[in-house]
């Protein structure tokens, strides 16, 4: 990473990360702006080295899978030497605590925002993710009609509902996350959503001053709640979680009460029990890389008849490339074993390095990274489908388009191309590999 020459902004990858514009619990917010892009980006920068593993992992990994109208996508997760820097698109209007504060908001706007938000975590739900950190705060404005839930860290994968700890924001929290080392994810999270929903059609929240000592059987001023809606509400903020609904029954009645496009009402059909058949041999390399284990651990895994985060994530990396195909207006996404068949002609005259070692690809990634932390180089993460090594310098940019993936007998492809002034960075990495494991085939 280098230092422009104004102290307002750092260059990582070939984005400029500029000034912070907000500050969470465990991350900051920054403005970010790429060469050729007409619009800003921002970008969320984690510290590897104070920040919780986990919050890592969904940030890195979780979160750049979910694809929802109403959740934010992901553009990009470059990982450098001690941070992790999160692309998203920069919505400008900001939150909606912040809109609601300096905004009037109509009773039909209410209605749509609160579908929204429930279709958002009614996808979450179907897919076993539970949020844990549903605020305000946390729902970006992305038009005057269109919200997307954001942030992550703190999500919990739970088959079965199951999670421990306490986290999230007091006025937000449900009481049993509070009072119990053991708690319902699914159940919590609709606490949650009363809360904002609350704060939607009331601009107040439903508890005032709460803490960790606060008595939640205080009653609850309803009055500014549209009648209709106040048994539903009520039911959401139950102190026994038994009592709260479900949010696809949240969803069914706030449908029937205002118009839907059902185009954008997340589908049930979700099935993590079914092996999956023939899955994708790009798409398997990438879990391995992720989760750090044998491609012929991910496989025996999808073709189990059991509920695993391997299948879980595989789902979402194909639905990720569905949704991709679909925004470009192709009719079909193709297979992704073909990426790596098609990879040198896509990488275009660039000099190109292709090897095979002996290894598995989380091997060869890692192995990578171990190579690129003494020169403060910087990779993309196994979400992006189009990868880069990227050595930012004060005078010439090194970059490297790269991908690596499993093919048979547990071995390991890898294809590195780049102009003429990457050559150095090229081959540079191509030796360290072959110093670490053995070669079986080498093409220039």
């Amino acid at each position: 990473m280098s230092s422009g020459s104004s102290q307002q902004y750092f260059k990582v990858h070939n984005y400029f990360i500029g000034e912070t514009i907000g500050k969470g619990s465990y991350s900051s917010i920054r403005i970010c702006f790429q060469e050729n892009a007409k619009n800003p980006f921002v970008a969320k920068v984690l510290s590897k080295r104070n920040t919780n593993q986990t919050i890592l992992w969904n940030e890195g990994y979780l979160s750049p899978l979910l694809m929802h109208p109403n959740i934010v996508r992901i553009q990009e997760v470059i990982d450098a030497r001690s941070q992790l820097f999160q692309i998203s698109k920069f919505y400008e209007e900001g939150d909606l605590l912040e809109y609601l504060l300096s905004n009037s908001i109509s009773l039909s706007m209410s209605y749509s925002f609160s579908l929204q938000l429930l279709r958002a975590v009614d996808y979450l739900h179907v897919r076993s993710i539970c949020h844990r950190d549903i605020k305000l705060e946390n729902i970006l404005i992305a038009s005057k009609d269109s919200i997307k839930l954001t942030d992550f860290g703190l999500a919990c994968i739970s088959f079965n509902g199951s999670c421990n700890g306490m986290c999230g924001s007091l006025q937000y929290v449900a009481p049993e996350v509070m009072q119990s080392k053991s708690y319902n994810g699914f159940k919590a999270d609709i606490w949650s959503l009363g809360v904002v929903i609350f704060a939607l059609f009331s601009k107040s929240f439903p508890h005032k001053e709460v803490s960790k000592e606060y008595d939640f059987q205080t009653p609850i001023d309803f009055s500014k709640i549209p009648t209709d809606l106040v048994p539903l509400i009520s039911s959401m903020l139950s102190n026994d979680p038994s009592k709260r609904p479900t949010v696809s029954e949240c969803l069914s009645i706030f449908s029937s009460k205002h118009t839907v496009d059902s185009n954008n009402i997340s589908s049930n059909a979700f099935d993590l029990n079914s092996p999956i058949p023939s899955p994708q041999s790009m798409i398997v390399s990438r879990i391995s890389q992720i989760l750090q284990k044998s491609t012929s651990e991910v496989t025996t895994l999808l073709n189990s008849n059991d509920q695993s985060v391997v299948k879980l994530l595989y789902i979402l990396y194909e639905e990720k490339e569905r949704t991709k195909e679909k925004d470009s207006g192709k009719n079909r996404a193709p297979r992704c074993n073909s990426w790596a068949s098609s990879k040198p002609s896509l990488f275009g005259d660039e000099g190109i390095i292709v090897k095979k070692f002996a290894a598995d690809s989380y091997s060869v990634l890692t192995e990578i990274r171990k190579f690129l932390e003494p020169i403060n180089g910087c990779i993309s993460n196994p979400t992006t489908r189009n990868r880069h090594i990227v050595l930012n310098k004060s005078a010439q940019d090194e970059f490297v388009n790269f991908e690596c993936f499993d093919s048979e007998h547990n071995n390991c492809e890898l294809f590195l191309a780049g102009p003429g002034t990457s050559l150095a960075l090229l081959n540079s990495i191509s030796d360290h590999l072959s110093r670490s494991f053995k070669v079986l085939a080498n093409t220039l």
